[in-house]
C-alpha cells in the first residue's frame, strides 16, 4: 500500500475484510482480519490467538476460460479451502502444528505453519493427508501423482493450532457448492471411491518398496559369498528367480498403475486438460478400479509366497554357505479415515 492519507477505515460486517478509503489512491482491502477481534487481552497474554474460520466450499475450478485478448486484467483467485489465521506473541522453537479432525476426534490432516511472532495464515485444501513417498528408501519415480489426498465430505471439522505448549481450537464448516447441490449419498459414493483409489496407490507403493528392498537385500547377501562353484551357483539362481520375478511383477504393476491411476483420479479431481467432478463414480470407473485391484492382489499373493516360502529357503542356503540371513523389510501402510 502506498504512503497516502487514509480518511476512512471499516471492517466489512460479512467478510471481516478491512477496507481503507484513501485520498487519491483508490480503495484498499485487507482480506479477513478476523484474527484481530480474536486477539483479546486473554489471548494475547496467553501468547496464541486463532481467528474464527470462515465456511469453506467444495468445488472444482472451471477450465473453459475463453481467450481474453490483449490488455485483460488478471488477478489471483482467492485461496481455495479453509483459511486458518493465527497470532503468536513470541517466537517458538519449532514450526506450529495444525491438525484437522472430524467429529469423532480422528485427525484427518496435519500441516505446519511458521513459528515466528506475528500473524500467520495458511490454507487447508479440504483434503485428507496425502500419501508420503519416501524416495530415500527406494526411488519409484513418477508413482507420486501429486501432493493431494481425497476431498473430505461436507460437514463440520475441528481445527487445532499447537505452538509449543500453547493450543487454540476452532471449528470450520465445509459445505457443498450451493450452485451445484449434491445429495449426501452422492457425496458418500464419491468419497468412498476416491479413498479406495488412494488406498490402492498406497498399498501398491508399499508392496513395491518391500519387494525391491527384498530383492536388493538378497542380491547383496549372495554377492557377499564371493565366487561360487557352478553347482552352488545353480542352487542360488533357482532360489533367486522367484524373488526377482515377484519384484519385477510389482514394478510392472507400478508402471501400469501410474498411468491408469492418474487417468482415473483426473476424472474426479481434474487436471491441466480435464474438468473434475464432485459426483460419484460410474459403473465403468468402478469396473476399472476392481480390475486394477484384482491384478494388484495377484502380484501381492506372489510376493507373500516368496516371503513365506522362498526367503526361508534362501536363508537356509546362506547358512549352509556361512552367509548372513536376509531380513524381510517391513511392508508399510497408510490409514485413510472412512
Amino acid at each position: 500500500m502506498p504512503r497516502v492519507p487514509v480518511f476512512d477505515l471499516e471492517i466489512h460486517p460479512r467478510d471481516d475484510d478491512l477496507i481503507a478509503g484513501t485520498h487519491g489512491r483508490g480503495i484498499w482491502i485487507l482480506d479477513d482480519v478476523g484474527v484481530l477481534p480474536a486477539m483479546t487481552q486473554d489471548a494475547v497474554s496467553r501468547g496464541l490467538a486463532l481467528s474464527p474460520i470462515k465456511p469453506a466450499t467444495l468445488f472444482q475450478h472451471a477450465l473453459d476460460i475463453p481467450r481474453l485478448g490483449h490488455g485483460a486484467f488478471r488477478a489471483p483467485n482467492p485461496v481455495f479451502g479453509a483459511v486458518i489465521t493465527y497470532y503468536l506473541r513470541d517466537d517458538v522453537d519449532e514450526d506450529v502444528i495444525v491438525r484437522v479432525s472430524d467429529g469423532g476426534g480422528r485427525v484427518l490432516r496435519t500441516m505446519t505453519g511458521p513459528g515466528t511472532r506475528g500473524i500467520h495464515r495458511l490454507a487447508w485444501d479440504l483434503r485428507l493427508q496425502p500419501l508420503a513417498i519416501d524416495t530415500s528408501a527406494f526411488e519409484l519415480g513418477g508413482l507420486d501423482v501429486g501432493p493431494h489426498g481425497p476431498f473430505v465430505m461436507a460437514g463440520t471439522y475441528g481445527v487445532e493450532v499447537q505452538a509449543g505448549s500453547l493450543v487454540a481450537t476452532e471449528s470450520v464448516e465445509v459445505r457443498t457448492d450451493p450452485a451445484m447441490p449434491i445429495s449426501p449419498s452422492e457425496q458418500r459414493a464419491r468419497y468412498d471411491f476416491t479413498v479406495d483409489l488412494y488406498r490402492l496407490q498406497a498399498d501398491e507403493y508399499h508392496a513395491s518398496v518391500q519387494a525391491n528392498l527384498l530383492e536388493r537385500a538378497a542380491e547383496t547377501a549372495i554377492e557377499d559369498l564371493g565366487d561360487l562353484v557352478d553347482e552352488v551357483q545353480s542352487r542360488v539362481d533357482a532360489v533367486m528367480e522367484p524373488i526377482a520375478e515377484a519384484a519385477e511383477e510389482l514394478r510392472s504393476q507400478n508402471n501400469t498403475l501410474r498411468s491408469w491411476w492418474r487417468g482415473l483420479v483426473g476424472e474426479f479431481d481434474g487436471g491441466l486438460n480435464s474438468q473434475g467432478t464432485m459426483t460419484g463414480p460410474t459403473e465403468a470407473q468402478i469396473r476399472r478400479y476392481e480390475e486394477a485391484r484384482a491384478e494388484f492382489g495377484e502380484a501381492v499373493e506372489e510376493l507373500d509366497m516368496v516371503i513365506l516360502e522362498i526367503v526361508p529357503e534362501l536363508n537356509a542356503l546362506l547358512e549352509e554357505l556361512q552367509g548372513g540371513p536376509v531380513q524381510v523389510p517391513v511392508r508399510g501402510g497408510v490409514e485413510l479415515v472412512t
